[in-house]
C-alpha cells in the first residue's frame, strides 16, 4: 500500500506541476523515489543523486517500480558493508547511497 502511495504521489508531481515550482517538484519526486528505494531494500540513496532518474520514472506504465528495483539490485550487487557509501550505475546515471547500520534511522 505504501508503494502505491509513492507511485500515485510521484505520478501526480511529474504530470501535474502547474501549482508548484520545478525545483519543488524535483525535490518531492526525489524524496518519493528515495523513500520507495529504502522501503524496498533498506538502501538510503542520496536524494541529490536521484535527479537524473526522475525522467525515467515517468516512462512506461511501471517506470517508478522498475527504477526502484534497478537501484536496489545495483545496490545489493555493489558488495559494500552496511554504513559504507557506494556509487552504483542505474540506466547510465550514478546514484550514491548506503545500507544503514542496524538500529540507524534513515
Amino acid at each position: 500500500m505504501r508503494f502505491a502511495c509513492y507511485v500515485v504521489m510521484t505520478a501526480a508531481l511529474v504530470f501535474a506541476s502547474s501549482c508548484t515550482t520545478p525545483g519543488m517538484d524535483t525535490n518531492l519526486a526525489s524524496t518519493s523515489l528515495r523513500n520507495s528505494i529504502f522501503d524496498e531494500c533498506g538502501w538510503a540513496a542520496e536524494s541529490s543523486t536521484l535527479g537524473g532518474l526522475l525522467p525515467k520514472i515517468s516512462s512506461g506504465r511501471d517506470g517508478f517500480h522498475r527504477i526502484t528495483v534497478e537501484v536496489c539490485t545495483a545496490a545489493r550487487s555493489a558488495g559494500t558493508a552496511p554504513g559504507e557509501t557506494a556509487t552504483v550505475s542505474v540506466e547510465g546515471k550514478s546514484v550514491r547511497g548506503r545500507f544503514l547500520l542496524p538500529g540507524e534511522n534513515p
